[in-house]
């Protein structure tokens, strides 16, 4: 049988997942203990780091043209970057 859903149904349904599998994660563990979260929060800074330049071309996308460097601008990439000291 053929897959008839289209990329954007595609997408949705991965976001779909990945909100699914956030929301079992917090109902296993609602209350993390402080060290597992600032375990999540260094995994979270090395991936934005580490897909800095793809989240910026994104944003870019969304909006309409937006340069990387001002998207690089941003909190969640400035946060993320090594110079920021956190």
């Amino acid at each position: 049988m053929q897959n008839d859903r289209t990329p954007a149904v595609e997408a949705i349904a991965r976001v779909a997942d990945c909100f699914d599998a956030q929301q079992r994660a917090f109902e296993a563990n609602p209350c993390p203990s402080v060290d597992a979260r600032r375990d999540h929060l260094r995994a979270l800074k090395k991936q934005l780091s580490r897909y800095q330049d793809v989240l910026a071309e994104a944003i870019g996308r969304d909006f309409g043209g937006r340069s990387p460097a001002e998207s690089a601008m941003c909190a969640c990439c400035r946060s993320a970057s090594p110079s920021s000291g956190r």
